[in-house]
């Protein structure tokens, strides 16, 4: 495990250097124009506003400088950009092509018939007990990042949803303040964010969609943290992920769409 924790964080200090390849982003909205969209308009201002033509979307017009132009009219010139590092551009392109059509044209006919011939509380069920399952990782990193207090609440839940919600099946832990007030998706990539490792390049993943360098270590690391792996149980844990992961994607499918 201490090997693991050296080669990420030798790892990380690498993505980090990544961050010299950044290309600008749509900036964050400044608090000036957040109060300014809290006030109150006057009419001749709402007519201005309906008369305005607001910027188009990047390569719209054909010329990305318009767009960037149209961003500085109206955060100014000093709005800050975040640097988001793309070297891998034409494999992010090609695997979100990939993702779109498999998302539009696979997963969601198949899922909508899933959907249309399990009942809610089965598909309850499913997500709660892998959920339950891989309360031990997010035990771990909880502890990782000095949390101490959520790892005890995190550990907590696992025994009572293991003992009372038949194996996990039933989610009768979240009914405390406690676990409602958890973050209860605590992952490797968010603990070597609190060491203060960057977030490293943007990447696209075959059907696992888009993440960075930080969590796609995070990700390699949390499965050597799962205990099934040696337990003999990780053929049948795959399974049960890929099916979790399925039976998980109607909300995943909606935000998608919007």
């Amino acid at each position: 495990m201490l090997r693991l924790f050296f080669f990420t964080l030798c790892c990380c200090a690498l993505f980090q250097g990544c961050a010299s390849q950044a290309t600008p982003v749509v900036p964050a909205e400044s608090a000036p124009i957040a109060e300014a969209a809290a006030a109150p308009a006057s009419p001749a201002d709402a007519e201005a506003e309906t008369n305005a033509e607001a910027p188009g979307p990047v390569g719209s017009n054909g010329d990305d400088d318009d767009y960037y132009n149209n961003f500085a009219e109206l955060y100014g010139d000093d709005a800050a950009f975040t640097p988001v590092p793309d070297p891998f551009e034409a494999w992010n392109r090609f695997w979100f092509g990939f993702n779109d059509v498999t998302m539009r044209y696979v997963v969601k006919p198949i899922y909508k018939g899933w959907e249309f011939i399990t009942p809610q509380e089965v598909r309850s069920g499913i997500s709660n007990f892998f959920h339950n399952l891989t309360a031990p990782i997010r035990f771990l990193n909880c502890l990782f990042q000095g949390k101490f207090n959520d790892a005890g609440v995190e550990l907590s839940a696992f025994i009572i949803n293991t003992v009372v919600g038949l194996g996990g099946t039933i989610d009768v832990a979240s009914r405390h303040e406690e676990v409602q007030a958890l973050d209860r998706d605590e992952d490797f990539g968010q603990t070597l964010g609190v060491w203060g490792a960057g977030e490293g390049a943007y990447i696209v993943w075959p059907l696992l969609g888009p993440s960075n360098a930080r969590d796609t270590v995070g990700f390699i690391a949390d499965f050597f943290m799962d205990p099934t792996l040696y337990m003999g149980l990780q053929p049948y844990l795959t399974i049960g992920t890929g099916m979790h992961r399925f039976n998980s994607m109607g909300d995943a499918i909606s935000a998608y769409e919007a």
